[in-house]
């Protein structure tokens, strides 16, 4: 046990001849110093304030040459001890694991969590079969999840641009992505580009779902990264130029790693229905 104000200093002088071990990164470094199974909050008195004194303790991990000094000069008591080998990978384990020793937990990066946020709900469900049968008429089509509406429809924007209709490079996904964009400056117009709306605004698509007919190529799908999109739906697979997993895992630009936004997508599991 440490007298916690001499903690900073020990761990600092610690680093200098003993690295924690790599193998137990997972563990925190210090814990509050327990007795007979409880924590302890009095384990010395300090007769000046008659306050109890909390201890802590300290896990070297691996012991080197040059710690038989801080030992002497702290009067550190060395124990071994029964800690987790590896990370959590549950909520119930992590509660497990903590009775040994406090252990960092990131609940984003468990399968727990994974498999929760993998999960739909049957609204969720629903709204696809509402999307999917919008896409199976109009190419493609944005929308918002949180109300259920329809923020834009690719062919809606064609018609707002009749001369693309040559450009390779105004297909569905793009239009769709553009019709956004013109809602956005319909809304400045009325509103002013100085107005809070806009001065915090985000990118196009943050938070919106877009439902296509075809799988989108490697092309729109980066597109739909840039946008923000938050998930995409789409019936039929490219099987020679898609760009979320229609050619294999190589061109899932949707969950690359080197990207700074990943969105998911789904062949359409409800179309059958439709």
């Amino acid at each position: 046990a440490v007298d916690p104000k001499l903690c900073r200093q020990l761990l600092t002088e610690l680093s200098k001849v003993s690295n924690k071990d790599i193998t137990l990164a997972h563990l925190k470094r210090v814990k509050r110093h327990q007795q007979d199974g409880q924590e302890s909050n009095n384990v010395d008195a300090d007769i000046s304030t008659k306050k109890p004194q909390k201890k802590l303790e300290v896990l070297l991990g691996r012991t080197e040459e040059g710690l038989s000094n801080l030992v002497d000069t702290y009067n550190l008591q060395l124990e071994r001890r029964l800690v987790p080998g590896r990370p959590a990978v549950s909520l119930e384990e992590l509660k497990e694991f903590n009775s040994l020793w406090p252990t960092i937990y990131f609940h984003k990066n468990s399968e727990e969590y994974k498999e929760s946020e993998l999960t739909l709900s049957s609204s969720e469900i629903e709204q696809m079969e509402f999307g999917m049968k919008q896409a199976l008429k109009d190419d493609a089509v944005v929308i918002d999840p949180l109300s259920g509406s329809i923020v834009s429809r690719a062919k809606d924007e064609l018609l707002q641009q009749p001369n693309s209709v040559n450009n390779p490079l105004s297909s569905p996904v793009i239009l769709a992505i553009q019709g956004v964009s013109r809602k956005e400056r319909e809304l400045a117009i009325g509103l002013g580009m100085e107005s809070g709306v806009f001065r915090d605004g985000q990118y196009l698509c943050t938070g919106y779902d877009m439902y296509l007919r075809n799988e989108p190529n490697v092309y729109e799908a980066m597109a739909l990264v840039h946008s923000r999109i938050r998930r995409v739906v789409f019936e039929y697979p490219n099987s020679t130029e898609g760009g979320v997993g229609g050619t294999g895992e190589s061109s899932d630009v949707h969950c690359l790693p080197g990207t700074n936004h990943h969105y998911r997508a789904f062949k359409s599991i409800v179309c059958k229905k439709i």
